[in-house]
């Protein structure tokens, strides 16, 4: 009985503590998926990433100011997508949307499968300098709060990039200027 009695009196301790180490261990663990996709689309436009790491293993190790680093992170995601916009496909987001009611997803996994779809020919046609003839209005999609964009970026981030993102079928103009006109 007094381990009963010990342990319920080093839950009001030891509860607030374990709470912290949960929520740091999930906010380390979004950081983390989160780097592939943040770091695709820095390599498409540096000039989103305020701080960035000399490499992945490197990234893993700067642990500090997680919460500043995993908003940072997101928004600079959301600068990537946004520098993009001139390069990203309405013809793909459609037919990535047809694909992946195909397949039977939910609505929430149809909408990251597309998001994952666009931004991977998005990086292509800004990797080939190809503009496509349509370009796909800018996204509502993400979150009502911080966490919610966090949830759907990893959603996003947890599709599997596709073998060959020019095989989308990209509707593209001939390469020329690349400025997509005034924003």
């Amino acid at each position: 009985g007094g381990l009963f009695v010990l342990a319920g009196s080093l839950m009001p301790a030891v509860y607030p503590v374990w709470r912290r180490i949960d929520r740091w261990l999930k906010r380390y663990r979004a950081h983390r998926e989160l780097y592939p996709l943040w770091s695709t689309l820095r390599e498409i436009t540096p000039e989103i990433a305020l701080d960035p790491a000399a490499s992945e293993f490197r990234d893993r190790l700067r642990v500090r100011d997680l919460d500043f680093r995993l908003y940072r992170r997101v928004i600079e995601i959301r600068d990537g997508r946004l520098a993009l916009r001139p390069f990203l496909d309405a013809v793909v987001a459609r037919r990535a949307r047809e694909d992946a009611l195909e397949s039977g997803l939910d609505d929430g996994e149809v909408e990251a499968a597309v998001e994952a779809r666009v931004l991977a020919a998005g990086v292509e046609n800004a990797r080939r300098r190809r503009r496509p003839a349509e370009v796909l209005p800018a996204s509502g999609l993400g979150g009502k709060d911080f966490m919610a964009e966090v949830e759907w970026f990893l959603r996003v981030a947890g599709v599997p990039p596709p073998a060959d993102p020019s095989a989308f079928g990209s509707s593209t103009v001939p390469p020329g200027r690349l400025d997509a006109g005034p924003v």
